[in-house]
């Protein structure tokens, strides 16, 4: 018996070691047949087993294999291919990009989908389509490359604001920016950098972007959710649109280490054509004013600006296993300022991981940033009086004033220099930059923690717990040494800090389950989101050290101080929080791969609205059909999908305390006096919107694109507005009747002309165009809100927009400039009656990217532009006039031969409204990639260079057409307004992308 027992046991263990014995190894590398780079993540299989593995970061793989097996390699993207091993331990291949795939991997809320199974408006960017160079928040990876997406650097300030207006702005009040997720985390819209502190009668600025935190080089894609089928998952803040930021992560199989180091020049793009000395001279002889000459010739704006270096590094290491995956990176980013002593520094150290921890039943994935962000400002205002911030000081500055006096010391008011007294309203630039300091540090943590748990077959659970917390602090300080037309007396000081944080939970079962030609998706879940808001200010006026050499300490002692209660700002402090809780459900149904149907509800309760109306409800329901799959839709057809959607979305963005009565506090008095009144049926405007898109692809999917219309309504309106008088407070928060309309046409289309699977030469052409074919406010009767206030020596009080019915938003209304008549006075139509003459909003955007690569050399060109808006350019008014030049104060050229009389005064008419209409050459890259085939060390090298902004068209005589800043009246905001904002700049970068 033990001999037979013997014998079935070694027969058995031979029969099961034979197919082990005769395996051998087999390894390669798989590249891009476009550009012989490595290809990471490609899988690669053993033809009817589930033996496999993938291709890490250089395209380099290795696995056991049957001498007789046949390899199967696939990739998003990329045409699948099957390879024969034929007893081969060595097999490369290239692998050519598949122009009809339709199986690419899209973000959708709470969700990925195949791109061909969507049923809403969306797009799509990955990180190799992201405008490159010197780019400090994400915002900037996209500008002009997506239809129905306008984006507005607000100034050409390192880290400034940034607007978004997805298929136009739909609040006639409230942020109109979109909703940000990023990895599945709803950011706060709240503006994280402490805000601008006005001491020194300068005014107030803006607040920096608060996605400067996030490293672009850590983004793997960018989806972008347009209309409402898509956003109506995310409810109440959804009515803007979402856009959803995926970071990087490890790939299966992966081991990589990379670097990419860059170095950048940047200078003014545009600068004024002011007088020099003697045209200045000149001039002001001609208004019959006497000419200040202080004997030098000075180019102030040469004084203020640099050739700026911006400088970044970032390292990263990803691991990817069969049971977890992990990438971590580090980054520094230094960019200048083209006005001297501005700057923004930013590090940044990201983690992501996911590992499985039970099988593959549940796993657990953390997403973890660290940002701290240091912020230089200089002392520029969005509403500075006739004296000017630093730009309007430099613009206005006598040329013929030194810098500094004989001694080395900054001349300033009433020095005398070549026997003349200088002007009290003289502001030496140079005192600005060296006298004044102002300078802010942000640090932000946004960390998500989540577990999967796969219960059955097809039902998964999410459990997801995150926090986004942020500290800045903000410190001004002017040297008593500082003696302009904003003079403290012996200096002043002050600090500011703040505090938000977000806190949020969230649950949801997804469910998957397949019955002959059906397919069935179901997403039902909860989510609780808290935020909290703590703020505090000190200031000082007086702040000069005791001692003998009266040493200033700025904001190290305010005890050395004295407060001054007259003096703005005076200390205060708040704490504030509010509560979002909702639950939300989707359903996804596909019948035979052509008939789809996605439905969603989401119920929201806020805590910013009144006790009557805490909770809403956002449905949405969209339906496609993939005609292309029916048998009488002709072959030339690779794709084409008839897509119809309707939804509703909110917008809750509404200010703290808008139910309730809110109060002020006289700081010499201490007596409070009611602001408003308490509104407990206050809610959240609500927008609907309905869309029609067709996406089609033909001649083998080297053309295709997207077509899409939508028309969008945002009802009850929340504004403040005045209360019938006598009351015992002003104005009130209350829902308005009326509209807010928006409609337009959007085009995408992508045209691959030549494939490079020849000569390797490839050249790919990506367009969009948006048509908005209206913008209108109906309905609100007589109700009218005038905003875009004009500031200068002589306007204030003055406005340039007013909000009306049947007038589309950032509406310009203003008198009519006709010239000068025989005594150089403005002549005004209507007899200077105001009329809506304008508006800032554009008719037209567009965006054209072209891409070529020959062999190892790529290039890629991003053009931008809009059409159909104008801009009002605040800063020639207040500053470019023949009673400035009469007052010795500099103008540009044109004004000196101008019709203006010299004695007369400023006025807001169209004279300084203009076509703000350009084309923007916004980027160009050329690159080399090396063959690093046998190199020991590294695995990729690649060299490039890109220019950023390198040349813009327009008929806009201002420093740049594309400018929008803050100059809202009551909180209701403007648009299309220049005000000595910070100038946008030119950038050159050279760099270098390295892989280990």
């Amino acid at each position: 018996m033990r001999k037979h027992l013997l014998l079935f046991v070694t027969l058995c263990l031979m029969g099961f070691s034979q197919p082990i014995l005769a395996q051998i190894q087999v390894s390669g590398t798989v590249t891009d047949a476009a550009d012989g780079t490595g290809l990471p993540g490609v899988s690669v299989l053993v033809k009817g087993t589930t033996t496999g593995t993938a291709t890490d970061a250089n395209g380099n793989y290795s696995l056991s294999a049957d001498p007789n097996a046949t390899l199967v390699f696939s990739a998003i993207g990329y045409t699948t291919q099957e390879i024969a091993v034929n007893n081969q331990s060595t097999i490369n291949l290239s692998m050519g990009e598949d122009v009809a795939s339709l199986s690419e991997i899209v973000v959708v809320g709470y969700g990925e989908q195949e791109k061909k199974d969507v049923t809403g408006a969306l797009a799509t960017i990955k990180a190799e389509d992201f405008n490159a160079g010197a780019i400090n928040s994400p915002e900037q990876l996209f500008q002009g490359k997506l239809s129905g997406v306008l984006v507005v650097a607000n100034t050409g300030e390192p880290g400034g604001g940034i607007n978004i207006n997805i298929r136009g702005a739909n609040s006639i009040r409230s942020d109109n920016n979109p909703l940000f997720v990023v990895d599945g985390f709803p950011l706060d819209g709240r503006d994280v950098s402490s805000a601008s502190i006005n001491i020194g009668g300068l005014g107030s600025g803006s607040a920096r972007n608060p996605l400067n935190f996030i490293n672009p080089d850590d983004i793997e894609s960018i989806d972008v959710l347009k209309d409402a089928s898509a956003t109506a998952i995310y409810g109440s803040r959804g009515a803007n649109g979402v856009i959803l930021i995926t970071t990087k992560k490890a790939k299966p199989g992966e081991t990589s280490f990379n670097v990419n180091s860059f170095v950048g020049f940047s200078t003014v793009t545009n600068e004024y054509d002011l007088l020099d000395r003697e045209s200045f001279l000149a001039g002001v002889a001609t208004t019959g004013s006497t000419p200040l000459d202080y004997g030098s010739n000075t180019d102030w704006q040469n004084v203020l600006y640099r050739t700026a270096i911006t400088h970044s590094h970032s390292i990263s290491m990803a691991r990817g296993t069969e049971t977890g995956a992990y990438r971590a990176s580090l980054s520094f980013f230094s960019q200048e300022g083209v006005i001297e002593t501005s700057k923004l520094e930013r590090i940044t150290a990201r983690l992501n991981g996911s590992q499985n921890l039970i099988s593959d039943r549940v796993t657990a994935d953390l997403q973890l940033t660290i940002g701290h962000v240091k912020d230089d400002y200089v002392p520029i205002s969005n509403d500075a009086g006739f004296e000017g911030s630093l730009i309007g000081a430099a613009l206005q500055a006598n040329p013929t004033i030194p810098t500094r006096n004989f001694d080395g010391s900054i001349v300033q008011r009433g020095d005398l220099v070549n026997g003349i007294a200088v002007p009290n309203d003289f502001n030496n630039p140079l005192a600005f930059l060296e006298l004044w300091n102002d300078e802010a540090s942000t640090t932000r943590i946004l960390g998500n923690v989540g577990f999967n748990v796969k219960i059955v077959k097809g039902l998964t659970f999410r459990s997801t717990l995150g926090l986004d917390y942020s500290f800045s602090e903000r410190r001004v300080d002017i040297d008593p040494a500082y003696q302009g037309a904003q003079q403290q007396p012996n200096g002043a000081a002050a600090i500011q800090d703040q505090i938000l944080s977000s806190v949020l939970t969230e649950n949801f079962f997804t469910y998957k389950t397949e019955f002959g030609q059906s397919k069935l998706t179901v997403l039902a879940g909860y989510s609780f989101q808290e935020f909290r808001s703590r703020f505090n200010l000190v200031a000082t006026n007086e702040n000069v050290v005791p001692g003998t050499d009266n040493t200033f300490l700025g904001t190290n002692n305010l005890s050395f101080g004295q407060l001054d209660p007259n003096i703005q700002p005076n200390p205060t402090s708040g704490n504030q929080t509010n509560r979002l809780q909702s639950g939300f459900g989707r359903i996804q149904y596909s019948f035979a791969d052509k008939y789809l149907v996605t439905a969603t509800l989401r119920a929201d309760g806020s805590s910013r609205f009144g006790d009557n109306n805490k909770y809403a409800y956002f449905p949405s329901v969209a339906l496609a059909w993939r005609m292309s799959d029916e048998d009488f839709i002709p072959d030339l057809f690779t794709e084409l999908k008839l897509r119809f959607g309707w939804g509703q979305t909110g917008n809750q963005e509404l200010p703290n305390g808008s139910t309730v009565a809110r109060f002020n506090v006289d700081p010499n008095s201490g007596e409070a006096s009611q602001e408003s009144v308490p509104n407990p049926d206050l809610k959240w405007e609500e927008t609907t919107q309905w869309n029609i898109g067709v996406d089609f692809a033909f001649l083998d999917g080297r053309i295709s694109g997207t077509i899409d219309y939508y028309d969008k309504t945002t009802t009850d309106l929340a504004l403040f507005v005045p209360v019938p008088q006598p009351a015992p407070f002003p104005r009130a928060f209350v829902n308005v009747p009326g509209d807010l309309i928006n409609r337009g046409i959007e085009l995408s289309a992508n045209a691959l002309i030549f494939t490079g699977e020849n000569d390797g030469f490839r050249w790919e052409l990506n367009g969009n165009f948006t048509y908005f074919t209206e913008n209108v406010i109906e309905g609100i009767g007589t109700l009218t809100f005038n905003t875009g206030a004009i500031n200068g020596q002589g306007l204030s009080g003055q406005f340039s927009q007013r909000i009306e019915d049947g007038q589309p938003l950032g509406a310009f209304y203003m008198p009519v400039f006709e010239g000068f008549d025989e005594n150089g006075d403005a002549i005004l139509a209507n007899d200077g009656e105001r009329q809506f003459v304008g508006q800032a909003q554009p008719d037209f955007i567009y965006g054209i990217t072209t891409q070529f690569a020959y062999k190892r050399f790529d290039l890629t060109m991003n053009f931008n532009g809009v059409a159909g808006n104008d801009v009002y350019n605040n800063t020639a008014n207040a500053l470019f006039s023949k009673p400035s030049l009469r007052s010795n104060r500099n103008v540009t050229e044109d004004v000196v031969n101008s019709a203006e009389n010299p004695n007369g005064t400023p006025t807001v008419s169209t004279q300084y409204l203009q076509d703000a209409g350009y084309f923007r050459m916004n980027n160009l890259t050329l690159g080399y990639t090396f063959n690093t085939s046998g190199w020991d060390w590294i695995n990729r090298l690649k060299l490039y260079f890109t220019g950023q902004n390198l040349f813009v068209i327009t008929d806009y005589d201002g420093q740049d057409p594309e400018v929008n800043v803050d100059k809202n009246l009551d909180g209701v905001p403007s648009f299309g307004i220049e005000y000595t904002n910070f100038p946008r700049n030119r950038t050159f970068i050279f760099g270098v992308q390295l892989g280990f």
